[in-house]
């Protein structure tokens, strides 16, 4: 960013706040302590006034983007040195960039009473006023949105149709009570079939204590019911150590799983110690309840140890595990596991790059059917030389686990991947197990010639047949585009439906064709056609239609539009058999709001 405007420095040393003025873009003032002689910076906080600037950002398409923003007046926060805060009062924002005015006479515009930007953690708007030229149009109270993770409460509401509830309404209603404690309450409302979904969640962090509730439900009268439970809770507790728990139970119509776990995580001198104990139940109205339970088991992770150029890493594991199907006898059993991998430094040898590695492995486990034990011990060498890499596993093992999901096999298995560049571009894999034979052979060639190609199969020797089989490609100059897939289904011994894209862009006019076809009956299962001209002030036509074979339709569309400084797309379309006016920003595909005057209805959202 540039600076054209005065900045006033309380201090004798104003280079040192470079990396605080980074952030600011064209203040009319800022104002910040540090120190005289050293240029640290002394005080917690900083304002700023008149406050304007920009940042690029990606779409939900991949597209880039440019936010433009513009604050009356600002205030920085620090934390040992770092931005921890910024706040921003009477905060406009928009993509558009045109005609020499500042923010607010762009064409549309969000103004935010009061922003709040905690950086890398959790973004904050209170106040939102959507604007068209200058006009307000829509208002919401808050918004919130962490910018690690996601919380489900879009910006705007939704307004639709489904076909089994028909019309909808949707809304997550965020609340913000501070950093630490924040979330958000949904509302699912199907006023045809008289149904109504209400949920919400809640996140907090405070004192070291986090985590997250969750919960919706929707008593539906059509279709299938929803029941769903998320808590989590996680506790810091000492230096290195913290507690975790949580609750799952997700119902969708017959179907329902529920989950219980507890985890006890933390560091020692000999390594990372964890202490588990879960229960899983999942189930169907056709099937049985399976189960899985670990109550508990303790881990430890010993840290490596060295000799030389071996590393030794032990791990040794305790606990009580069961599982099953419930109403039948289940197989549980006390189980102390000891393990080892030990893995040596690669190294070179007659032009071959080495990578040894073994592992060992010894259980006994207490049970219902009286004490038994297992050990296996397996060699994974491995080596490469150019573009071939070889590995070997060898695992020998000596009795058995009475938990199924703990049950090793013995067997030896070489496997090899051969990946030159040149002449072709190609991948070829495989693997031979001394006893079940060679396994499945898979080869992908990558080429170009006068298009990009790749072929790619894999030929199952046991069945001698090849199991599948795809040819894709894509051709493309400054102006056109085509892309094509043709896979093929071994068990019936001919092509799958097949697809063709092909699109060009000479301004003004863009069009675009998408085919599915059955080569098998040399037939056209579907296909849809988009064109798009565009000519000057903004002004446009667009029209398409799209068919399918087997339901015989065609579903034709078409409309007039005008962009907006190329960045707010006004219209009239006909789809889906409806006319639509619609206003769009282009920056965000997913903000389109749209009118149907024959039959009132109103759909937010892409």
């Amino acid at each position: 960013m540039t600076f054209s405007r005065l900045f006033s420095i309380r201090g004798n040393a104003p280079i040192v706040l470079w990396r605080v003025l980074k952030i600011m873009n064209n203040s009319e003032a800022f104002a910040a302590d540090v120190d005289a002689g050293t240029g640290a910076l002394l005080a917690s906080s900083a304002e700023a006034t008149t406050l304007t600037g920009s940042t690029a950002f990606t779409n939900s398409e991949g597209n880039r983007a440019e936010l433009f923003f513009r604050a009356e007046r600002a205030r920085l926060t620090f934390e040992d040195g770092e931005l921890a805060l910024l706040e921003g009062y009477a905060s406009e924002l928009t993509t558009c960039h045109c005609c020499n005015v500042g923010v607010v006479g762009q064409p549309y515009s969000l103004r935010a009473e009061k922003l709040l930007l905690y950086p890398d953690r959790l973004f904050v708007a209170y106040g939102i006023t959507g604007r068209a030229a200058g006009v307000a149009i829509v208002w919401l109270p808050l918004y919130v949105q962490p910018l690690k993770e996601t919380l489900e409460a879009p910006l705007f509401p939704a307004v639709g149709r489904s076909a089994t509830h028909g019309w909808f309404a949707k809304w997550s209603l965020p609340f913000f009570a501070s950093e630490s404690l924040y979330g958000y309450v949904s509302i699912d409302a199907y006023p045809f079939t008289r149904e109504l979904g209400l949920g919400g969640s809640v996140r907090y962090d405070v004192g070291g204590q986090e985590g997250e509730l969750y919960v919706y439900r929707l008593p539906a009268k059509v279709g299938d019911s929803e029941a769903k439970v998320r808590l989590r809770h996680t506790s810091q507790f000492a230096e290195g150590w913290s507690a975790t728990g949580a609750l799952d139970y997700a119902q969708v119509g017959a179907k329902e799983k529920t989950t219980y776990s507890f985890a006890l995580d933390g560091a020692t001198r000999l390594g990372d110690v964890t202490l588990v104990a879960s229960r899983a139940l999942s189930s169907t109205q056709a099937a049985a309840t399976h189960v899985e339970e670990r109550l508990p088991e303790l881990t430890l992770d010993v840290d490596a140890l060295r000799f030389g150029t071996l590393s030794v890493q032990p791990r040794l594991a305790f606990g009580w595990r069961r599982e099953g199907t419930l109403g039948e006898t289940l197989d549980e059993a006390i189980r102390l596991v000891a393990q080892a991998t030990i893995a040596a430094e690669p190294y070179d040898l007659a032009g071959l790059r080495l990578t040894p590695a073994a592992s060992v492995r010894g259980a006994i486990y207490d049970g219902e059917t009286g004490r038994t034990t297992q050990a296996s011990f397996a060699i994974t060498p491995g080596a490469s030389i150019g573009d071939l890499d070889l590995s070997w596993s060898s695992t020998w093992v000596i009795g058995t686990s009475p938990l199924e999901s703990d049950r090793a096999s013995a067997g030896h298995v070489f496997r090899w991947s051969f990946s030159p560049s040149e002449p072709l571009d190609l991948v070829f894999r495989g693997s031979l197990d001394l006893a079940a034979g060679l396994g499945p052979l898979s080869v992908a060639v990558a080429w170009s010639a006068m298009a990009d190609w790749k072929a790619s199969g894999t030929f199952e020797p046991q069945d001698n047949a090849v199991t599948a089989f795809q040819l894709s490609g894509t051709w493309t100059d400054d102006t056109h585009t085509a892309t094509w897939l043709l896979p093929w289904d071994a068990s019936s011994g001919r092509f799958e439906k097949s697809t063709l894209e092909l699109s060009a862009v000479t301004d003004p006019l863009s069009l675009s064709l998408a085919i599915t076809a059955d080569l098998a009956r040399r037939a056209v299962s579907a296909w849809k056609v988009d064109a798009e001209l565009t000519a000057s002030g903004g002004w446009g036509l667009s029209a398409g239609a799209a068919y399918t074979a087997a339901s015989r339709t065609l579903v034709p569309n078409f409309g007039l539009f005008q962009d907006i400084a190329d960045c707010l797309r006004v219209g009239v379309e006909y789809a889906h058999r409806e006319t639509w006016l619609y206003i769009s920003i282009l920056a965000f595909p997913e903000a389109v709001l749209r009118y149907a005057p024959r039959t009132f209805e109103v759909e937010v959202g892409d």
